[in-house]
């Protein structure tokens, strides 16, 4: 076996170091993503395997993995790239010594040999599955740009109208109230309508506002606008700022819309029958992102592997006889799959009594928090995908004895036996409040200095 450590570089070219199965360095050169160059890297390699398997190690740079990937795929190499994660903890380990081309490129070949747990093998031959991935890609970048632009949008309110604090987040998330929020920091404004006028202007809009919002709304710019200088603050500005921002969240999630649509069809591609469906909490966003993420299912060969590459299993922490346990989650795998597999899982146990008793059983017996419960229910939820999918058949509703239930009858049954107690519920979040505002250890332990 050799294996072909590629070094990839967005605007230089590819640094190439082959290793044989002795770790021992056969050869290097430098390669461009060109069909000549990288036939001519392959050749080479081959005159030193004597009909070995080729292996080639890469990290995900940008996209410059794409057609280095494709080409050695297609030549019958299995491809690895370096999990996000441990990539860059490598390169910070690498930046603190020695660090060239040559030594990352060798480094990262040497990772198939010393921890192949880091490295995930890239599957490329499928392409109907390969567009819904670039397609939920796409989404994540515009629903991240969303979330950050109402972030701002709410920021700006709060600090230059303080008087909508607790507010302010309602009315960003209103798509019908942006029209109304281009204009409501441009405070002199809102003044000269008066309050009637402003009723008026807000209703025209149909916001849907609870009663006594509109009320508070313009009491809360008035009182903005007395407390500002108008020397200091341009509110003409400002109301451009605010305008632009409702303007990009606005944008953003009309794609997050449309692309959602555009996923739902290529899922509909990728699994005609649609089965994943057929499971409580999945539905058609999620199913696509478990399509996406986890076929080809033959690559895992048991649950256990799934769990460790989704990351939704404890951090191992070991020396000697000593095992920390309760540990966090690894996260070592795609974020989005498991932030969709999250939701699910609070939906899905409410319809599965299964479920419903492991989220009781991890709340009540166990005294964990609403979110470590739903992880639990998380991850079994993920087995239930994963075997699904490796057996193509419909997920089949059962009771706590195994036996088929219909889903009007497991909803009763959650509801009159496999509720969590209020009172349960109402104590371990207060509990979980009063740890978050309990400072850390290294905190509490530090002493207390005088200033003199």
């Amino acid at each position: 076996m050799l294996v072909i450590g590629l070094d990839l570089g967005r605007k230089s070219r590819h640094k190439a170091v082959v290793l044989d199965d002795m770790q021992k360095q056969v050869f290097s050169r430098q390669v461009a993503s060109t069909t000549g160059d990288l036939e001519r890297l392959l050749t080479a390699a081959r005159r030193h395997s004597s009909g070995g398997e080729i292996h080639v190690v890469m990290e995900a740079t940008g996209m410059s993995w794409l057609v280095p990937t494709e080409f050695f795929e297609n030549a019958g190499c299995r491809v690895y790239r370096m999990k996000a994660d441990k990539a860059a903890d490598f390169r910070r380990y690498l930046s603190k010594h020695t660090k060239t081309d040559e030594v990352d490129a060798a480094s990262l070949a040497r990772m198939r040999f010393v921890e192949s747990d880091a490295l995930e093998e890239v599957h490329l031959r499928d392409r109907d599955r390969f567009i819904l991935k670039q397609l939920i890609k796409q989404r994540e970048d515009f629903l991240a740009d969303a979330v950050r632009y109402r972030s701002r949008l709410k920021d700006l309110l709060d600090s230059f109208i303080p008087g909508l604090s607790g507010l302010s987040n309602r009315l960003v998330e209103k798509r019908k109230f942006r029209s109304v929020l281009e204009k409501l920091c441009n405070l002199p404004w809102v003044q000269t309508m008066g309050r009637k006028r402003f009723h008026r202007y807000v209703g025209r809009r149909d916001a849907d506002l609870k009663e006594g919002d509109v009320d508070r709304i313009y009491d809360a710019c008035v009182d903005a606008l007395a407390l500002h200088d108008e020397a200091y603050v341009d509110f003409d500005v400002l109301q451009g700022q605010v305008a632009n921002y409702a303007e990009a969240v606005t944008f953003a999630e009309a794609r997050v819309d449309e692309l959602t649509q555009e996923i739902e069809t290529a899922y509909a591609v990728t699994d005609a029958d649609q089965i994943l469906k057929s499971i409580p909490g999945v539905g058609e966003l999620t199913a696509a992102y478990a399509e996406a993420y986890l076929a080809p299912i033959e690559r895992f060969p048991d649950e256990k592997s799934v769990d460790s590459w989704a990351g939704v299993i404890p951090r191992t922490s070991a020396s000697g006889q000593m095992q920390r346990k309760g540990l966090r989650m690894s996260k070592a795998g795609p974020p989005a799959l498991r932030r969709v597999l999250y939701l699910a899982a609070d939906v899905a146990r409410r319809d599965d009594p299964q479920l419903a008793a492991l989220y009781r059983r991890e709340m009540v017996d166990k005294g964990n928090p609403h979110t470590k419960a739903v992880v639990a229910c998380m991850r079994r939820l993920l087995h239930r995908i994963v075997r699904v999918m490796r057996d193509r058949r419909r997920y089949e509703l059962r009771d706590l004895e195994g036996g088929p239930v219909d889903k009007h009858t497991a909803r009763q049954m959650i509801s009159a036996e496999l509720q969590v107690p209020p009172e349960v519920r109402k104590r371990l979040t207060q509990r979980t409040e009063a740890s978050l505002r309990m400072p850390s250890k290294a905190v509490r332990r530090t002493p207390q200095r005088s200033l003199s």
